[in-house]
């Protein structure tokens, strides 16, 4: 904004804003503060500026001075004359127009003779004409039509209504005479018209509105927002969640907004736009990313809150990603951008930014020749929103741009057929649905003619000159293929076959390693893993119920060292203890606050987990509650999306059922599943130190993963150090140990491996962290320091590579020393700097010129596909890890599934028979959701919430790829595969169907198992209640429950008196209330 100039019109005040960008845009604000949809009366294609000072015309203030860069441009306060019909002139909610009778035509109202005009209200409304249906206790039913327009004195008088059916007039019975602004038609006796038809007159303007009409109770069940919506457009009124007659309800439609849809979708997010800044015509083709989008119909963009937002269809829809049409737009600036659902509601939220149009002021060379294919460079401003480039000449022709930036455009010219030049030829830029023409035309010319052709050898050149036939096409030499060409001698030839016979040996060693470690890799693979290192349950399950690792873990989880005896609650905690114990309470609070908008999916999480951390030493009434919680939300997905049952945790008993599993479920794991888990994570971490590791990136060239593949990585080789470790001050040193290395690793790599083969070997950590490590390499005696970044380092243009053992030529058996450093520099590591992977490069090479790189062999031709092998081969390594970690998981001991997973099961299927639900393939999915995706999948992908471990990006990336292999073997549907199929599907591929076997094998053996008694299953959780009682901080947990009980206090009471609980339950809330008021906090000593 540049400037303002306001002006009090009537009862509003109209603000003119000059914008930077060009824009004057107009803005309505009436007595109620209440702003209509800003309106665009000028727009600059450029970007030039509104200066200050904008005027109203003295004269005619119709008008408004507006100064730009070397004009003063008269600008009219409105465009009345655009708009075409009396509903137009009033939907532009434009103050300074009206609707004037005797012209049939929006003017201002000075242009308007007669009084015969109408206008806008003072205050702001949806509609132009609004109706009521009301019923009297007597059965008489009203229908009342309110206008919502200001009018002159002769529209006023003239006022009239005629009301009409299908079949003919309707004849109202007595009732008041129409008077402006309104009119009432009593119906008569019978069945309510589904149809009526209001001529409305205003002097000589008439009125045609068609009404629809249901008996308002009739409008009935679950109170949606689609309900909602259909009640008000019937005239009804909308009261205690219900559908009534206007007389008995109140009228708010904002009600419905707040209400959900009653239909169930996932909720979309939105990632990202390509592109997210285009020019006021739009953009075609434009692409929306982001989850959940399969249900998405419609893109809505909104530039204001009170301006009718655009809509565009979508189509390619992928679920992650989909395509749309940006439409132009009135305006430069930013909107707003949601993904629109069947229901009505939009979610996510994104942006578009609207700029200026592209503009050409030059085009070089500015002349091309008949047959086309010249390249020519379009000058301008906003060149970057151009789609497409014709010429004149061939308009169906279309060109894409190449090499676009703001300023610059390079595309090809196109051949003209069947003519002769000379003759001009107009650009056109294609630019969303508009079509541009660049003011500066080109000439298209003959074709240019060459007369001789002459090289002769200069030097180590070969000089070439060409003769032409003089024009004015104006060649350059680039087009012509360069300046110099190298000397063509008779080793040229030679040495080109030496280079592709070398390449070809590159390729040819590389599929031969390849084969190589298909067959070898299991060689060798997990010798001595040690002792495994679980975490305590403690520390297991805070990972589980707090992944996020916040305050809330820290307060609730009780660490090695706290005081582990019982301590009595305080009397506040207290009866917030017995009230959660109270299951109408309990399930009544965590309805209350799961309806409110504000409280969001991180609220509901952290509900569940508090619960479950206070209520963890009574585990079976956790249950029962899990129990009511489950059966509640399976009606709400009953008659829509059953098969999304516990698919996401949207909900808090979703989470709470992820708790209870990893609860009931420990023992398992540390018992049956534990081990093998952890020795295919030793097994995934060796083999990726079996190769290169680039440390910028983190790629490996061992993987599972074709996205964290380092297929660029140069040879290496492997080596054995001797690591001897400074011990006392007197600088004694230890025994050797011995150390895998690779030449390629950097010096930082180095110091990690020594380290881990330290903790490996002897069972603790070094004393010494990484980040004050040191290491010295032995060279002719004498011990040379390696450091990560030095004066002999190699820069290739502003990137530095980063030492290697290679690069300080440390053979096999060499010798290294370990010390700790004196100083601690300012930062432990160049992996430390904020800018350290534009800075620094390992593996794989800058994007810089091949001329700048000193190595040779940096140069190779690598190809990503010969090192697909990889993939295959790290997979065969760990499969039988893989494959006897899924047995575990799937397996039975001794015929019987754990009690968590039996009992859970079965209830499922009490579920669905209740429901009346006989797809085999739901259970199947309810199952699936429940256990494999709710707990095995988090535990597969995130072993250090297992083991005493670190989770590398290269582990992950491998763990992603099992984790989805895994989930494929419980899949109902068949994979399609091909070329293009991702390698993470292609790997386990030929595995899944013999998977997919024992999956239903094993979901058939617990439904055939008997029944755990109901004894059988209390024993259960009383005795893992036992085993960890006391771990949790219950008292903490109470204050941070009691916080949502605090923000939503009325919210809960509501919902106890509506679920009819008893006067003394309501009490208690106010008891409790009343404690903790009396209290800055609830603490104990």
């Amino acid at each position: 904004m540049t400037s303002v100039l306001a002006v009090r019109h009537k009862t509003w005040v109209v603000f003119f804003i000059g914008t930077g960008d060009g824009q004057l845009i107009k803005l309505a604000v009436d007595k109620d503060y209440h702003t209509s949809c800003p309106m665009v009366l000028y727009r600059a294609d450029d970007d030039r500026q509104v200066f200050p000072k904008i005027q109203l015309d003295p004269v005619d203030r119709n008008y408004v001075y507006v100064p730009v860069r070397n004009q003063m441009k008269r600008v009219p306060v409105s465009n009345c004359s655009t708009y075409r019909d009396v509903k137009e002139c009033w939907s532009a909610q434009d103050p300074h127009c009206v609707w004037c009778g005797s012209k049939d035509s929006c003017t201002f109202e000075d242009d308007c003779v007669d009084s015969d005009w109408l206008s806008i209200p003072e205050d702001y409304q949806e509609k132009m004409v609004s109706h009521r249906v009301a019923k009297e206790p007597t059965g008489q039913i009203t229908l009342n039509v309110q206008t919502h327009l200001t009018a002159g004195q002769t529209a006023r008088s003239n006022f009239a209504c005629q009301f009409s059916v299908r079949s003919g007039a309707l004849h109202c019975t007595s009732g008041p005479a129409p008077m402006f602004p309104q009119c009432t038609c009593i119906l008569p006796n019978g069945p309510l018209p589904a149809e009526v038809f209001v001529k409305i007159r205003f002097g000589a303007t008439q009125l045609l509105e068609r009404l629809t009409l249901t008996n308002c109770s009739d409008i009935r069940g679950p109170p949606t927002s689609v309900l909602c919506r259909q009640c008000f457009e019937a005239g009804c009124d909308w009261s205690k969640n219900k559908c009534s007659w206007a007389n008995e309800g109140v009228r708010n439609d904002s009600v419905c907004k707040r209400m959900v849809s009653g239909i169930k979708f996932s909720t979309p997010e939105i990632s990202s736009i390509d592109p997210g800044v285009v020019s006021f015509y739009g953009r075609n083709h434009a692409m929306l990313y982001g989850l959940n989008l399969s249900d998405v119909t419609r893109v809505r963009m909104q530039a204001h809150t009170e301006c009718k937002p655009q809509e565009s269809p979508v189509w390619n829809n992928t679920g992650t990603s989909l395509t749309f049409h940006i439409p132009s737009a009135e305006s430069k600036g930013v909107v707003k951008v949601c993904a629109l659902l069947p229901d009505g509601s939009c979610h996510g939220s994104s942006t578009i930014t609207y700029q200026s149009s592209p503009s050409c002021s030059a085009i070089v060379p500015n002349s091309t020749w008949l047959s086309g294919k010249r390249k020519l460079t379009i000058i301008g401003s906003h060149l970057d929103f151009v789609e497409g480039v014709t010429q004149s000449h061939a308009p169906q022709e279309v060109r894409l741009p190449q090499n676009r930036t703001y300023q610059n455009l390079t595309y090809e010219t196109v051949a003209a057929v069947n003519a002769q030049g000379p003759f001009p030829s107009t650009v056109f830029l294609k630019v969303g649905n508009e079509t541009l023409p660049c003011t500066p035309t080109i000439t298209v010319y003959p074709e240019p003619k060459f007369i001789s052709f002459k090289s002769i050898i200069v030097g180590d050149y070969l000089r070439i000159t060409i003769e032409k036939k003089a024009d004015k096409l104006e060649m350059m030499k680039t087009e012509f293929g360069g300046d110099g060409l190298p000397k063509q001698t008779e080793e040229a030839p030679a040495e080109m076959n030496s280079d592709m016979e070398n390449l070809e040996l590159d390729i040819r060693n590389d599929i031969r390693q390849g084969f190589v470690d298909l067959q070898t890799e299991q060689i060798g693979l997990i010798e001595n893993v040690g002792a495994i290192p679980f975490l305590d349950y403690n520390h297991f399950a805070s990972r589980i119920f707090f992944p996020e690792r916040g305050t809330l873990m820290k307060l609730c989880i009780k660490d090695i060292g706290q005081d582990a005896g019982k301590v009595q609650l305080d009397e506040c905690c207290l009866v917030l203890s017995q009230l959660i114990h109270n299951r109408l309470f309990l399930t009544s609070m965590v309805h209350a606050l799961e309806e409110q908008k504000s409280f969001t999916i991180k609220n509901k999480c952290a509900l569940a987990s508090l619960l479950t951390v206070a209520l963890h030493g009574d585990l079976l009434y956790l249950t029962e509650v899990m129990e009511v919680l489950l059966k509640d939300l399976m009606q709400q997905n009953s008659n829509t999306h059953s098969k999304l049952l516990l698919r996401g945790t949207e909900s808090t008993v979703e989470k709470l059922l992820t708790n209870w599993m990893s609860i009931c479920l420990y023992g398992f794991l540390r018992e049956s599943v534990g081990q093998h888990l952890f020795l295919m994570v030793s097994a995934l971490t060796q083999q990726i130190k079996k190769g290169p590791v680039d440390c910028v990136t983190e790629k490996a060239l061992y993987t599972l993963s074709e996205d964290w593949l380092l297929w660029q990585a140069q040879d290496f080789s492997s080596l054995k150090l001797k690591v001897l470790f400074a011990v006392g001050s007197d600088g004694e040193l230890s025994e050797p140990l011995e150390v895998n290395s690779l030449s390629c690793d950097t010096v930082e790599q180095v110091k990690e491996k020594i380290l881990s083969t330290f903790k490996s070997k002897f069972g603790f950590p070094f004393n010494v962290p990484l980040s004050e490590v040191r290491i010295e390499y032995e060279r002719d005696g004498c011990f040379v320091p390696l450091e990560e970044v030095d004066g002999s380092s190699e820069v290739v243009g502003e990137v530095t590579m980063l030492n290697t053992l290679k690069h300080y030529k440390v053979p096999d058996g060499a010798t290294i020393k370990v010390l700790q450093r004196k100083s601690h520099p300012p930062q432990g590591s160049v992996k430390d700097d904020e800018n350290f992977s534009r800075k620094y490069f390992h593996l794989i090479d800058p994007d810089v010129d091949e001329d700048q790189r000193k190595d040779p062999e940096r140069k190779k031709l690598k190809l990503k596909e010969v090192h697909l092998t990889k993939l295959l081969s790290t997979k065969v390594a760990v499969h039988s890890f893989v494959e006897n970690l899924f047995k575990s998981i799937w397996g039975l001991t001794q015929g019987r599934a754990p009690h968590a997973i039996k009992y859970f099961f079965d209830f499922l299927d009490a579920q669905a028979a209740d429901m009346k639900i006989t797809d085999p393939d739901v259970l199947h999915i309810w199952k699936t959701n429940s256990l494999p995706l709710r707990f095995w999948i988090n535990i597969l992908k995130n072993p250090q919430f297992v083991f005493d471990m670190e989770k590398t990006p290269q582990l992950e990336g491998c763990l992603s790829v099992i984790a989805q292999a895994f989930m494929d073997s419980f899949s109902l549907t068949e994979s399609q595969l091909g070329k293009h199929t991702p390698t993470n599907k292609l790997l386990y591929a030929k595995d899944i169907p013999r998977f997919k076997q024992e999956v239903r094998a094993y979901y058939k053996q617990i439904r055939e198992q008997s029944e755990i008694t109901e004894s059988e299953f209390k024993s259960f959780l009383q005795e893992e209640s036992k085993k960890h009682h006391n771990e949790f901080d219950e008292t903490a947990a109470l204050r941070e429950l009691y916080k949502f009980i605090q923000s939503y206090f009325t919210e809960i009471k509501d919902k106890l008196n509506e679920n009819g609980a008893p006067t003394e339950l309501t009490e208690q809330l106010h008891h409790l209330k009343t404690q903790f008021d009396g209290l800055k906090s609830c603490s104990w000593s």
